[in-house]
């Protein structure tokens, strides 16, 4: 039996508050979690800071229809490589936090069966390619793209730093390989590659990443951390993994269906009119995810310790939370849709304008199902969950068979705000014990209706008050006016 590893030593990061990092130093297990978070949040928006603005570059440089060939190829594969992961993330944090004397056989094992998923994957996305497009360059583009999926299964190295709370050095090593990654997409783009060489890229990338994480993994591990394979943690890992894989393999056609018919229906030219407004409106994602991420220990907490009634006023300024989140990134991002579109993308866009205009609209149901979502989790309602999930995925594809066709691009945004909108939020209403969540969510949709009339309420009994005291106050001397 292996001996447990020692805990890696904590490194707040400085750009923290100083107060901050010393009131968590007093406390380990308080710093050990800001550390994690906040090299993971740190790590999430210096990538996404540094892939704007090339990605904007990328787009205008490729042109629509080129660019919707791209963004159909990395959207197909992804429909395939949701199964290279088996949605087995948490499970291999929670054995590895349970059991770290038994880290080789749960790294070991997961490894094993994550590579087997990511071939899989990889020969069924470059197989099912022939069937959706006749032109030799899309169909190795999808094989060169679903190549990434055999490094998504080997990415299990990360899981071993998340369990221990040490994600530091994974964090700036995603960060040096965005840089360098971008940096060579720019050379790429002034060199007027083709398009496969950025797909290429795309998967080197990913290798990019797992071999960083396999590097600090064989520097910073015990030497007694053997990986070996085991049946009976397979067999276990199998079937816990089902539902989990479910919500993968759900939310995988969820996101990346609309592309794919875009394509199938109407053509590359369309998809690079949506893809863009896509991108721009799933930007601001990680922002409900960190919030969202950083209330559920608190979630877990109320529910466990609070009287009913006090645990639904937590939820319901949760959710109140998370849509005014929602409302104003939705609605400052349709304001200025226009001037966005023009200076990132430039004219042959113009068209995407509208459809970001719409497509953004979902952002609100997004930070809502986040929110629930947590609540689920919390509550034991996987299923539920993944069932929610896979309506709005069976929505979305219904809606973009009928809207495409007539409406283009603008019909899968209207598709893709309708299926949020189902998934996130009416599915409570067709199962009785989610009910009382969707009141809590109802009412915070009504947050701007709730917010001014509560502001008309203000004022009016401001208003009510000083003309109380004018009337109560003796008028002037000798009944002057």
């Amino acid at each position: 039996m292996a001996t447990p590893v020692e805990p890696l030593p904590l490194r707040l990061p400085r750009w923290l508050p100083a107060r901050l990092r010393a009131a968590a130093a007093a406390r380990p297990v308080v710093a050990r979690l800001l550390e994690n978070a906040s090299w993971l949040a740190g790590e999430r928006v210096a990538v996404l800071a540094l892939a704007f603005f090339f990605n904007a570059w990328f787009v205008r440089a490729l042109g629509p229809a080129e660019y919707g060939r791209y963004s159909w190829a990395v959207s197909f594969a992804g429909l395939f490589g949701a199964i290279a992961t088996l949605g087995m993330d948490s499970l291999v944090v929670r054995d590895l936090a349970r059991t770290p004397d038994q880290a080789g056989e749960v790294l070991g094992t997961a490894q094993a069966m994550r590579l087997a998923a990511g071939a899989v994957a990889w020969v069924a996305a470059s197989v099912a390619a022939l069937a959706f497009r006749d032109d030799g360059a899309s169909r190795s583009l999808v094989a060169i793209v679903a190549a990434s999926s055999l490094f998504l299964g080997a990415g299990v190295f990360e899981l071993w730093f998340q369990a221990r709370l040490a994600t530091r050095g994974t964090s700036l090593g995603r960060v040096g390989v965005a840089v360098l990654v971008q940096l060579v997409r720019g050379a790429l783009i002034l060199a007027s590659a083709p398009t496969w060489a950025f797909g290429l890229l795309y998967t080197a990338g990913n290798a990019l990443v797992v071999a960083v994480a396999l590097m600090l993994f064989l520097t910073t591990r015990a030497p007694e951390v053997r990986l070996r394979f085991s049946g009976s943690r397979a067999r276990a890992l199998a079937r816990d993994t089902v539902p989990l894989a479910l919500s993968a393999l759900a939310i995988a056609v969820y996101l990346k269906v609309d592309q794919v018919m875009l394509v199938a229906l109407v053509g590359d030219r369309e998809n690079g009119v949506y893809a863009p407004a896509a991108m721009l409106s799933e930007i601001f994602y990680f922002l409900p995810v960190a919030i969202a991420a950083s209330a559920f220990p608190v979630i877990v907490r109320a529910r466990e310790e609070l009287p009913a009634a006090d645990l639904d006023l937590r939820l319901q300024q949760f959710y109140d939370a998370m849509a005014a989140l929602g409302y104003a990134v939705a609605v400052s991002m349709a304001l200025l849709a226009g001037p966005i579109v023009g200076l990132l993308f430039g004219p042959a866009y113009g068209e995407t304008t509208g459809v970001l205009r719409v497509h953004v609209a979902s952002f609100l149901f997004t930070t809502l199902g986040i929110a629930r979502g947590r609540f689920l989790i919390a509550d034991g309602r996987t299923w539920f969950a993944f069932a929610s999930t896979a309506m709005g995925a069976g929505v979305n594809v219904v809606l973009n068979l009928v809207l495409i066709p007539r409406h283009g691009a603008l019909g899968a945004a209207w598709a893709t705000v309708a299926a949020y909108a189902c998934a996130n939020y009416l599915s409570g209403f067709l199962w009785r014990p989610a009910w009382p969540q969707s009141v809590m969510l109802t009412r915070s949709l009504l947050l701007p209706a709730r917010l001014a009339l509560w502001g008309v309420a203000t004022a009016s009994g401001a208003l009510a008050k000083r003309l109380g005291g004018a009337a109560g106050r003796p008028g002037p001397p000798g009944g002057a006016p």
